[in-house]
């Protein structure tokens, strides 16, 4: 008996084999490419994905999605070669024969960020935007309309981001290298591809020496 099902499970087996049968095959020398026209969407907005398979009979092919933020890959059901995405992530595709079980090997992988409603806005503590060397600063990021959400925070000095865990950049002991402009933005703790704009900048200005209180006799 066990012998029989042994042979029956090999013959079909060899007829999948033979028919394509719930088989899947990697297309040889065929590529899929992923393209956006932009790689921010923006507020009430979108981005248009488009996977094209570099092959003269295009046409016969359809399309698999895939999309992964901080958790697990989400395959997006849709089968177009465009698709318009509203959401934070990395996007790659494949491209597939569905006739023939065949499919290409994964795209490149596109990064997409997502702008919020919610507002950063940065504040000094010391409200006052004279400083001088030595002194201890804290700059504070604030994001209004962000309700429950937890955030994380970046932060920027010219062209130098820092990603920080809370919403205060201190300076400690300034020196007048810490003059310029800085800005802040939150990004969700959940999904770090959705992220507020840079809030408006603000300037320090460092200087040297603070000023002697005159004293009259």
């Amino acid at each position: 008996m066990g012998h029989t099902l042994l042979c029956v499970l090999v013959l079909l087996m060899n007829t999948f084999r033979k028919y394509g049968v719930a088989q899947e095959s990697t297309a040889q020398n065929v590529t899929a490419t992923l393209r956006g026209d932009k790689r921010t969407v923006p507020m009430r907005g979108s981005v248009m994905l488009t996977c094209s398979v570099d092959t003269d009979d295009s046409s016969r092919w359809r399309y698999r999605w895939f999309r992964r933020t901080t958790g697990p890959v989400v395959e997006i059901f849709m089968r177009n070669r465009n698709i318009s995405v509203t959401e934070g992530g990395i996007y790659w595709c494949r491209g597939e024969k569905s006739d023939l079980k065949i499919l290409t090997e994964n795209s490149n992988m596109l990064t997409i960020h997502k702008i919020v409603s919610s507002r950063a806005v940065v504040t000094l503590k010391p409200n006052c935007t004279q400083i001088f060397s030595g002194e201890t600063i804290t700059l504070s990021c604030e994001i209004q309309g962000g309700g429950g959400t937890k955030w994380t925070y970046e932060w920027m000095k010219s062209a130098s981001n820092t990603s920080v865990s809370h919403n205060e950049y201190k300076i400690r002991k300034a020196l007048k290298s810490d003059s310029g402009n800085y800005w802040c933005k939150g990004r969700h703790s959940g999904n770090l591809y959705s992220s507020t704009e840079w809030s408006d900048a603000i300037t320090l200005t460092v200087s040297q020496k603070k000023p002697k209180a005159n004293i009259n006799a």
